[in-house]
């Protein structure tokens, strides 16, 4: 199946899996990508050490494209986008902020940006700021 959520990521089907907290480790994100998917890591508090090590995990389970959700008012979240950009993952999603002021960052690094935003205002911000898709956030 083809579409521009698998043109954009380089992926198979267009599944993209939750990055979510303590959970999404390089081998659920490795699986998730080799079956043809979006896998991701969940970085929501986690130390840039542990980041990096399941980034690098990731990378010799899987040759297929994999992201990292980057929960943005995390402390460290600079040092995140920072591994995120040197190890030159395909993605990321974002979460629990604004993404306009890492968007410049990641985009010259070759990382595509995936917010998931809560609100038509963000939404039209972030599409503003030149962001690569989005994933827009709702409650039952």
């Amino acid at each position: 199946m083809q579409n521009r959520l698998t043109t954009l990521l380089k992926i198979t089907y267009p599944v993209i899996q939750g990055g979510m907290a303590w959970t999404s480790d390089a081998i659920l994100a490795a699986a998730v990508s080799n079956a043809g998917g979006a896998g991701i890591i969940g970085s929501g508090g986690r130390t840039v050490e542990w980041v990096r090590a399941e980034i690098a995990k990731a990378q010799s389970l899987t040759q297929k494209p994999f992201g990292v959700n980057i929960m943005l008012m995390a402390p460290n979240v600079q040092e995140i986008i920072a591994a995120v950009c040197q190890a030159q993952v395909a993605f990321v999603t974002t979460g629990a902020g604004n993404p306009v002021p890492f968007i410049p960052q990641l985009h010259a690094a070759g990382v595509k940006v995936i917010p998931v935003v809560p609100s038509v205002k963000l939404a039209k911000r972030v599409v503003a700021a030149g962001v690569d898709a989005l994933v827009i956030e709702g409650m039952e």
